[in-house]
C-alpha cells in the first residue's frame, strides 16, 4: 500500500499483515544493503554518505516521508510518528514476528516477465478483494497467468520454494 495514502487518511484504511495461507504467512522482506565500490574514487566521501544515511535522525525522516523501515532491530519508532506509520508499523510487526511467519525472496530469474509477474498479484488482489470474485476461481485464473509468465523465460523456483533444476511450476 502506498504509504501516502496511510499518511492522507489513516482513520479512512486499515493496514493488516499478509494473509496466512495453508503454507504460512507469506510476505517479502526487502532489504537494503550500503555499500563502497573498490574503484570508488572518493571511498572517504562515500564512508560519510553512509553514515549520514544511516543515522537515527536520517533513518526517522526517511521513515515519516517513505514510510521506510531501517534494517535493524535496535530502532524504535519515534513518538511523534504519524497514526498511518504506525498503522503500517504494527502491521509489519504482525507478519514478521508471526509464528506461521513466511519470508521469500523477491523473484528471481524472471527477466522481462518481472512487471507481468508483479501485475498478476495485483490482478488478484483486485478480483479477491475489490470485486469479490471467488477465490478458488480467481486464483486458478491466475496461477496459469504466471505459469505461462514463468515458462515464457524458464525461470526456476526461488526460497522459500526448493530449488528447480527446470522451470518452476505453479502449485507443484
Amino acid at each position: 500500500m502506498p504509504v501516502g495514502a496511510l499518511k492522507a487518511d489513516p482513520a479512512g484504511f486499515v493496514a493488516f499483515p499478509a494473509p496466512t495461507g495453508p503454507q504460512g504467512l507469506g510476505y517479502i522482506p526487502v532489504l537494503t544493503g550500503l555499500a563502497i565500490p573498490k574503484s570508488s574514487p572518493d571511498p572517504e566521501s562515500a564512508k560519510r554518505l553512509i553514515r549520514y544515511l544511516t543515522h537515527p535522525s536520517t533513518a526517522e525522516v526517511t521513515l515519516r516521508e517513505v514510510g521506510f523501515f531501517p534494517p535493524t532491530t535496535a530502532f524504535r519508532l519515534p513518538a511523534d510518528v504519524g497514526a498511518g506509520i504506525r498503522a503500517e508499523a504494527a502491521a509489519l510487526q504482525q507478519q514478521t514476528t508471526s509464528p506461521k511467519a513466511l519470508p521469500s525472496l523477491l523473484p528471481v530469474g524472471l527477466k522481462e516477465k518481472t512487471y507481468a509477474y508483479d501485475d498478476l498479484f495485483r490482478a488478484a488482489f483486485q478480483a479477491i478483494v475489490v470485486q469479490n470474485q471467488p477465490i478458488r476461481a480467481a486464483l486458478e485464473v491466475k496461477s496459469r497467468q504466471l505459469q505461462s509468465a514463468l515458462d515464457a523465460v524458464q525461470a526456476r523456483c526461488w526460497q522459500p520454494d526448493p530449488p528447480s533444476s527446470s522451470t518452476c511450476r505453479v502449485g507443484g
